[in-house]
């Protein structure tokens, strides 16, 4: 039984070998077109979020100016 273990690990090291040219060139154009499938599929989202973020500041930054006339009113 232990020798037919080794075995199956002899094997499964046997399938782990490195890439050839072939496999490392795929490898490469595989890494280098995922960033740009990532933003094109974040782009909306990110778009959204900073609407949202300008709103946000646009509203803190209007109050701040709200609060600074009535300020000077009083």
């Amino acid at each position: 039984m232990p020798a037919a273990r080794e075995s199956r690990r002899r094997i499964g090291v046997r399938r782990n070998l490195p890439l050839g040219v072939t496999g490392e060139a795929a490898e490469a154009s595989r890494a280098a077109s995922r960033p740009a499938r990532l933003m094109e599929r974040e782009t909306p989202y990110l778009m959204g979020e900073l609407r949202r973020v300008a709103a946000v500041t646009a509203t803190c930054f209007g109050l701040l100016i709200f609060l600074y006339i009535v300020d000077r009113m009083q």
